[in-house]
């Protein structure tokens, strides 16, 4: 990543091959999501920009053979990025099972 100041920055970092009820066992918390990530690539940067002073948080996200909730997936795809003026952008959304796929490509 690139780090200039507390208001200019771009850090990024990367997840491979991390089973989510591993990790939380040694957390001691669970959360709805369960599966494994096959990759994921996690980003924050704020650009010191007066029109949109907030930092904001992205990420890239591979799962295979996991649930949120009671809906169980094969591989769960998703590119989104949060603001912190709470909007929500999906940029590429695909959840597939055995006998569904569903998502859009062109968000």
């Amino acid at each position: 990543g690139n780090y200039q100041s507390k208001n200019k920055y771009d850090i990024s970092g990367n997840i491979e091959n991390l089973e989510l009820n591993n990790l939380y066992s040694i957390i001691g918390k669970a959360f709805r999501i369960n599966g494994l990530i096959k990759s994921a690539t996690i980003n924050i940067k704020n650009y010191n920009n007066k029109l949109n002073p907030n930092p904001i948080y992205s990420a890239k996200i591979d799962m295979n053979k996991g649930a949120i909730d009671d809906i169980q997936f094969d591989q769960l795809i998703l590119d989104a990025a949060y603001y912190l003026d709470q909007r929500l952008v999906i940029k590429d959304f695909i959840l597939e099972d055995i006998n569904v796929r569903s998502g859009n490509d062109d968000w």
